[in-house]
């Protein structure tokens, strides 16, 4: 009897399972593994089984211990675009991933951040910069300059560019004239986020904002979005030593609401929020509808990915 012909060797397994077999493709492919295995996927409030998702960054079980593609999400149809931002692409499309906290504590203080997650005010700020570079150095550097210390104080980021106390205290002085004189006009809360935290208010939940501005700049952003009574507790950047990324902010507010870092979350848009909490002890939950996207974030593996204000319920579901 002639000898059967070798098999072809096979690819590599994918990592969250086998491959579908792409149309056309020879009816002998193997395909004997089920689908991959991935969180379960249920409707909830705010949900059409296409719009935003809230997910665990990591869903425990859900993925194998060993296994390379357990922050993966699936993902749905696309959301509504979202407008043009300075930077970054904002909210996008995907199904509702939900899954429960490895504690089993319910999320009851929710924190959040002011610039880029409640209020867009992107435009604002780099106008503020860019005005103040002008003034103080005779040159415009890229707006991604600033972009990366967006969520710290702003003489932190002055700090970058001069040693000298007083002429920070004069860039400072600079960016909040012209800051303050723009504000209302260029200044506005993201579509949703208004209903988001008032949902969670009506559910009940401990609500508290830590920001790197000073306290009077966070008043004045509330009170445009309508947001000034929302919040038991505020803590500025000029009510801590220590600014974000420090713990000291969220730390600070937590103590002001009497209440403890298990089952609290602060919700962010950058680096130095997700840092801040993640120092804390809170969970920490990245939002995508501001001037960061995923890959900003991704390293730092948040606890929660918000792909639309009205996702914020749904951690509620998610607890």
């Amino acid at each position: 009897m002639a000898r059967g012909r070798p098999r072809p060797p096979q690819p590599p397994a994918h990592p969250l399972g086998a491959r579908r077999r792409p149309p056309g493709g020879a009816p002998g492919s193997r395909r004997r593994a089920g689908p991959p295995r991935c969180p379960r996927v249920a409707s909830g409030a705010g949900d059409d089984g296409r719009r935003g998702a809230v997910a665990r960054a990591d869903p425990g079980a859900a993925f194998p211990s060993h296994d390379p593609g357990r922050r993966v999400l699936a993902r749905g149809a696309g959301a509504d675009a979202p407008r043009r931002r300075p930077a970054g692409r904002g909210a996008r499309g995907g199904g509702v991933v939900r899954a429960g906290l490895a504690s089993g504590v319910a999320l009851s203080t929710f924190l959040f951040d002011l610039d880029g997650t409640l209020i867009d005010s992107i435009e604002l700020i780099l106008r503020s910069y860019r005005h103040t570079m002008r003034a103080h150095r005779g040159l415009e550097p890229p707006d991604e300059v600033w972009m990366k210390g967006l969520g710290t104080p702003l003489w932190v980021q002055f700090r970058d560019w001069t040693d000298d106390p007083a002429e920070i205290e004069a860039m400072v002085a600079t960016y909040r004239a012209y800051n303050l004189e723009h504000h209302d006009a260029l200044v506005r809360p993201y579509d949703g986020v208004v209903a988001a935290v008032q949902a969670l208010r009506h559910k009940g939940k401990t609500l508290g904002l830590v920001t790197s501005k000073m306290r009077s700049g966070a008043l004045r952003g509330l009170k445009v979005a309508g947001l000034e009574d929302a919040f038991a507790a505020i803590v500025g950047a000029d009510e801590v030593t220590h600014p974000k990324p420090h713990p000291e902010p969220v730390l600070k507010a937590l103590e002001l609401l009497d209440a403890p870092a298990t089952g609290a979350v602060f919700i962010g848009d950058s680096r130095h929020d997700i840092a801040c909490g993640q120092a804390a002890g809170v969970k920490t939950a990245a939002v995508l509808w501001g001037p960061f996207d995923r890959s900003d974030l991704e390293d730092l593996a948040p606890d929660y990915w918000l792909e639309r204000p009205e996702d914020l319920t749904l951690l509620t579901a998610a607890s």
